[in-house]
C-alpha cells in the first residue's frame, strides 16, 4: 500500500540535481537511499536518506493518503562560526528535499499535499546529525 508512494519519493530524491549536487560538494559522494530505518554509528554509511511510513490512511476514492518520514543523516564534525558543520548540513538537505518536492506531483501517481514539517536532532549524536522531513503525500494506485 504506502510502499508504493515511498518507493515513488525515493527515486524523485534520488534522481534531484540539486540534491545530489549537495552530496557531492559536502561528501565527495552520492547519499544513501534506503526504505526504512536504522541509526549507525559507522560514518561509512553517511550521507543517508531513509524512507519511513509513519502513517496510511485508506479506503479514500480519491486516494490513499500516507504520511513519509524523510529522515537525512550527515556525518560532520567540525565547526564553522560557532554553527556545528552537521545542523547546517543537515538544515539545508531538508530544505533541499522540501525544495525538490514542491513542484506538486512526485510521479505519475503520487502528489505532495503541499505541507511538510521539519523536526532536527541538533546533534543529539554529534559528529552525527539528524533532520526529518515529514511529508503528506496522496497515492492513487
Amino acid at each position: 500500500m504506502g510502499i508504493e508512494a515511498v518507493k515513488a519519493l525515493r527515486e524523485k530524491l534520488r534522481n534531484d540535481t540539486a540534491l545530489n549536487d549537495f552530496w557531492q560538494s559536502h561528501y565527495n559522494k552520492a547519499a544513501i537511499h534506503r526504505i526504512g530505518y536504522r541509526q549507525s554509528p559507522n560514518a561509512n554509511d553517511y550521507p543517508i536518506v531513509s524512507y519511513v511510513v509513519t502513517r496510511a490512511v485508506v479506503g479514500d476514492p480519491s486516494g490513499e493518503r500516507v504520511t513519509v518520514s524523510v529522515v537525512i543523516g550527515v556525518n560532520a564534525a567540525g565547526i564553522t562560526d560557532d554553527v556545528y558543520d552537521g545542523v547546517q548540513q543537515a538544515d539545508e538537505a531538508a530544505s533541499l528535499v522540501v525544495s525538490a518536492i514542491s513542484i506538486g506531483r512526485v510521479d505519475a501517481r503520487t502528489m505532495w499535499l503541499g505541507t511538510a514539517m521539519i523536526v532536527s536532532d541538533t546533534g543529539m549524536r554529534h559528529p552525527f546529525y539528524e533532520s526529518e522531513v515529514i511529508v503528506p503525500l496522496l497515492w492513487r494506485g
